[in-house]
C-alpha cells in the first residue's frame, strides 16, 4: 500500500472518530409523580400513648451555616422545664444520638419511639455535647394532655418507591402510591404499615425513605407489612428502575434532534451553518411546522398543521 493510500486512510478514520465524538447525545429520566395524598384517608390511627421526654428537637444538620450533610442523632433545640429531660441535665445543643440502644437521626424517629416505650418507661440516652459523648438514663412522664402525634405530613419517595408514607406509633404507614409502582405490583395498598425492612424495625418515614435512597435501583428488599385488616406477611419489593428516554442526538452542522422527557413536544433540523438552514421540524402537542430553506432567519418555505402558531 503507497504512503498516500495509509494517509488518506488515516485521515478518514480520524475524521470519523472525530465525527463521534462530536456527536451529541443525553437521555432524561422518566419518573411522574404519584397521585396527591387523598383528601379523606379511610384508616385511623390508634391513639398515642402520652409518653412524654420533653424537649424539641431538628436534624442534626451541624455547627455551621455551609454544612452540606447531615450528621447523626437528633439535635436538641429546646428543653421543656420540670420535664424527665431538664431532670436529668439535657441542655439544648445537645444530641441524642441512640434511644435504648436504638439510633435516631430524626425527631420523627425520637418521637415514634417516646411513644412506643410508653409513660414510666425507663429508657436508656446516648447523648453528645460537643466532642464529648454520654449516656443519661430517664424514666418517661406521662401527661394528661393528649399526645402530639408523630408529623401529621407525609414524605415522598419518587424514585426507589414511588409512594408517600406517613409516620404514625406503629411504624410507617402507606399513603399513597403511583399506580404502576413496585409497591402495587407487590400486593400493598394504601393503609398498610411497615414494620420493618430487611428484618431490621423502621419507626419513621424519614428513616424508611432514607434507608431505600441507600440502596440501588432495581434491589429486591423484604418489607415486613401490617395490612388494613390486621392480618401481617412479609412482600418482596424490587425498587424501582427509573426509565431513561434519549432527549437529545445530533451531530454539529449535520443535524439535530431534541424530545421532551415527556415526549410532548419535539424538533430536527438538518444542515445548520448558523445562517443558513436547510430544514427545521418542530413539533409541540398538536402543532407542527416544517420548513425548507431557512436564509438569515427568513423562513423561505415554510408549511405548519394543527390547532394554534408556533412562534
Amino acid at each position: 500500500m503507497s504512503a498516500r493510500r495509509r494517509l488518506a486512510r488515516a485521515v478518514s478514520v480520524s475524521a470519523c472518530l472525530a465525527a463521534l465524538a462530536l456527536t451529541a447525545c443525553s437521555t432524561a429520566p422518566i419518573a411522574p409523580l404519584p397521585p396527591p395524598l387523598p383528601e379523606l384517608l379511610a384508616w385511623s390511627v390508634p391513639p398515642a400513648s402520652g409518653a412524654f421526654l420533653g424537649i424539641d428537637g431538628e436534624v442534626n444538620s451541624g455547627d455551621t451555616l455551609d454544612a452540606l450533610t447531615f450528621e447523626p442523632g437528633v439535635r436538641v433545640v429546646r428543653v421543656l422545664p420540670h420535664s424527665p429531660a431538664a431532670q436529668a441535665g439535657i441542655l439544648g445543643g445537645d444530641v441524642v444520638l441512640e434511644f435504648d440502644g436504638a439510633e435516631v437521626d430524626d425527631p420523627e424517629a425520637l418521637t415514634a419511639r417516646t411513644q412506643r416505650a410508653g409513660p414510666g418507661a425507663e429508657v436508656l440516652l446516648a447523648m453528645r455535647r460537643g466532642d464529648s459523648v454520654y449516656d443519661v438514663r430517664l424514666t418517661l412522664a406521662g401527661t394528661n394532655a393528649p399526645a402530639a402525634a408523630p408529623d401529621p405530613r407525609y414524605r415522598l419517595d419518587p424514585t426507589r418507591t414511588r409512594a408517600g408514607w406517613a409516620t404514625v406509633p406503629d411504624g410507617v404507614r402507606l399513603v399513597t402510591t403511583a399506580p404502576d409502582g413496585p409497591l402495587v405490583q407487590a400486593g400493598l395498598e394504601p393503609g398498610d404499615v411497615i414494620l420493618a425492612l430487611d428484618g431490621a424495625p423502621v419507626v419513621s418515614a424519614r428513616e424508611l425513605i432514607r434507608k431505600l435512597q441507600a440502596r440501588p435501583p432495581g434491589t429486591r428488599v423484604e418489607l415486613s407489612v401490617r395490612h388494613a385488616d390486621g392480618g401481617e406477611s412479609s412482600q418482596r419489593v424490587s425498587l424501582h428502575q427509573m426509565p431513561t428516554r434519549l432527549t437529545e442526538l445530533g451531530l454539529p452542522i449535520l443535524f439535530n434532534w431534541k424530545a421532551a422527557s415527556d415526549g410532548s413536544s419535539s424538533s430536527f433540523s438538518l444542515i445548520d451553518i448558523f445562517i443558513f438552514e436547510l430544514f427545521q421540524y418542530a413539533r409541540d402537542g398538536s402543532e407542527q411546522r416544517w420548513v425548507l430553506f431557512e436564509l438569515f432567519g427568513w423562513d423561505l418555505i415554510p408549511f405548519a398543521v394543527g390547532v394554534g402558531e408556533l412562534e
